[in-house]
């Protein structure tokens, strides 16, 4: 399908396996079988997230081919604690490019009914218990691939989907999608040749809207769809973009297993390399690229080596994408989606076996990490440099959960720990396994973090 975008490092970590814990709490939400995948993810405060999950096959090479039409739409109000499951009839065989909510009762999908009846957009206003299509953007059966639908409150939204006779088909709306207004092609940037726009790549920060196509540009709004400009990336696709404000903003591209990153400082009129990519880009970005609202965090997930059985890491950088840290090791995330450094989702794409997984972002000792403030707390190592044990002392910490981690010059993780319900506490670090070098050492809390060098003769 022509859109989808879809070494180890051998790890000890204070006596127990690097995967033994996870930042990404699994969250399974009762779907039932057969084993669904998430196709899009919204969370829309810190406690309603919705989520869709669909049935696609699974391969290294691509995944996201439509088995049927089973489309399930999850709703939880409560944060997560408990979920709501129904059935939207998309079509069949069904595709979902990505969805929209506005509270815990309305929401927006869009997608393409493979069995002849094209692009799409249902509403729920009733926690996706019923659906209605929302007929009046006239999408082509033939001609049209919508690629996202977004709504800005109850009455606002946008959609977008590929060049249909030389123009992009974009709509409007301003009564909630009961009318769709498209957009006038004299205000949208011609496409380029064979030029289309990907499933879900796209993002919003206030009236601005930002989507990325197969040739390397991205088109901007800034007056919510009412017209569009197109500026080159230099990436030979875009395959997700984010954007931390009107002016910064990230996009990615990705070959099999190698990525790139560029980033923005003027709202992508133009775009420049960011100094270094997680594992020197020797991973596959899908969708897993966010940046964490009220902070400079940038989150990147990627697979390595295998989509279905690979190995999966979490990264972040503060400093826009100058130097990262590996935070995680193991559970496939993707569809990120952030409220705040406290709340963050991500989903599972189709898998071979196992529970329909949505994974929630554990705040608590994770906060520091996305909101780096210092940590209010003494800290201290020894023997620095060391030969192998070293002691680590965390002394006047209030009482909470921490995270302790030990990252390579590179930034890999190669230890990791939760410490639970602790405040001044001490550890003895077994580094003897590790090559001599420098490493760093950072503890995590509610109230900020804190990063110390050690060198390891």
């Amino acid at each position: 399908m022509k859109k989808l975008y879809f070494s180890l490092l051998l790890a000890f970590i204070f006596g127990s396996a690097l995967h033994s814990q996870t930042c990404w709490t699994p969250n399974d939400p009762g779907i039932p079988a057969p084993i669904l995948g998430c196709a899009s993810l919204d969370v829309v405060n810190d406690n309603v997230i919705w989520a869709v999950f669909t049935h696609y096959s699974v391969a290294d090479s691509l995944f996201g081919f439509p088995e049927d039409s089973i489309c399930i739409v999850t709703v939880s109000t409560d944060g997560g604690t408990t979920w709501t499951n129904h059935q939207a009839p998309m079509g069949n065989p069904e595709f979902v490019a990505n969805i929209s909510a506005i509270d815990g009762q309305t929401a927006w999908i869009c997608g393409l009914d493979f069995g002849g009846g094209g692009s799409r957009i249902l509403k729920t206003t009733d926690g996706g218990a019923t659906w209605v299509e929302q007929t009046s953007a006239n999408w082509d059966p033939a001609a049209s691939w919508v690629d996202f639908v977004y709504f800005w409150a109850a009455a606002k939204g946008v959609a977008m989907g590929d060049p249909k006779q030389g123009e992009f088909e974009i709509y409007t709306t301003g009564n909630g999608g009961q009318t769709w207004l498209p957009v006038d092609g004299a205000n949208i940037d011609d496409p380029e040749p064979g030029e289309f726009g990907f499933n879900g790549s796209f993002d919003v920060v206030g009236n601005n809207v930002w989507f990325g196509t197969s040739t390397g540009r991205v088109f901007r709004s800034k007056d919510s769809g009412a017209s569009w400009k197109a500026y080159s990336t230099g990436l030979p696709q875009v395959g997700s973009v984010d954007f931390r404000d009107e002016n910064t903003g990230f996009a990615s591209y990705f070959n099999y297993f190698t990525s790139a990153i560029k980033v923005t400082t003027d709202g992508g009129e133009t775009w420049t390399d960011i100094a270094s990519m997680p594992d020197d880009g020797n991973l596959r970005i899908e969708y897993g690229l966010r940046n964490v609202p009220g902070s400079t965090a940038l989150v990147v997930t990627g697979a390595e080596e295998s989509l279905v059985d690979g190995i999966n890491k979490t990264w972040v950088s503060y400093d826009n994408g100058g130097n990262w840290t590996q935070i995680d090791e193991g559970h496939h995330v993707v569809w990120l989606d952030f409220y705040s450094p406290e709340s963050g989702w991500g989903g599972q794409p189709t898998k071979p076996s196992g529970p329909s997984y949505l994974f929630k972002y554990t705040g608590s000792a994770l906060v520091g990490l996305f909101d780096p403030k210092p940590l209010d707390a003494e800290i201290s190592m020894f023997p620095n440099p060391t030969s192998g044990m070293i002691r680590l002392d965390v002394k006047t910490a209030p009482p909470g959960d921490y995270l302790l981690l030990v990252n390579d010059a590179q930034g890999r993780l190669v230890k990791k720990e939760f410490i639970e319900n602790e405040s001044n506490f001490q550890r003895h670090l077994d580094l003897s396994e590790l090559a001599a070098g420098m490493y760093s050492v950072t503890v995590s809390g509610n109230e900020g973090s804190t990063t110390q060098k050690i060198f390891k003769q």
